[in-house]
């Protein structure tokens, strides 16, 4: 995977922030919902119909903190996917930090799942008349995740899985490269070895005898008779 491909999956993850995240409903009277963008700025839609009688419609929900980590790491991952660097190191290093930015990605929509539902209690619970409490909401209230969550969650996990492959693949062909060029052999003539003056066989330099036919072999800068 490449550090451009890497930085069109944190594009997807901007456009899945646009897609439904949430559902709030009483009953099974839808009462909120609300896009990914919308969830992390508190600018849910409400129905006209409220859990209270009150003007529920005007209370404004909190944004969601770790929405907002998520679109930060999404805008990190597009800079760095589109502008980043594309050889030697710092293109490992780049695959490296987007892997993070997708792991940080995954764990704040996993953290989200996991308490999105008792904040929209407690946010239902003091938009109203303050004496419901959140267990009362609890058998009231049904909290859906919506697929743009999911979504989010599954590309955000491929990302980060993606750039640490491509990350150590980097680091593979890097090495490799430095160990090709240190076992080539040098240009010099003698480092290359020693030719035996009866048979003719190439020897390696620090021979002191001939391995195919045993004849001593002669200095190179000295000529037989």
């Amino acid at each position: 995977m490449s550090r451009r491909a890497l930085g069109s999956l944190f594009i997807l993850v901007a456009i899945l922030l646009a897609l439904p995240w949430l559902t709030v409903s009483c009953q099974g009277q839808l009462v909120a919902r609300g896009t990914g963008y919308q969830v992390m700025t508190g600018n849910i839609q409400e129905s006209a119909s409220s859990v209270t009688d009150e003007s529920a419609t005007d209370a404004r929900q909190p944004g969601s903190f770790l929405l907002w980590v998520t679109f930060v790491c999404t805008l990190v991952g597009v800079l760095a996917g589109l502008f980043g660097p594309i050889e030697g190191n710092a293109a490992s290093s780049a695959m490296n930090l987007m892997a993070v930015l997708g792991g940080i990605q995954t764990t704040a929509v996993l953290l989200f799942m996991v308490t999105i539902r008792n904040r929209v209690y407690e946010w239902i619970s003091g938009s109203g008349s303050g004496h419901v409490g959140v267990s009362e909401m609890a058998q009231m209230i049904s909290v859906a995740v919506q697929p743009g969550c999911y979504l989010t969650l599954i590309v955000s996990a491929i990302i980060c899985f993606l750039g640490l492959q491509g990350a150590t693949k980097l680091r593979g062909e890097m090495n490799a490269g430095f160990l090709a060029s240190a076992a080539s052999p040098e240009d010099s003539g003698p480092a290359r070895g020693r030719t035996c003056p009866s048979c003719g066989a190439m020897n390696p330099a620090g021979n002191m005898f001939c391995t195919n036919c045993g004849v001593k072999l002669e200095d190179q800068n000295r000529t037989t008779d």
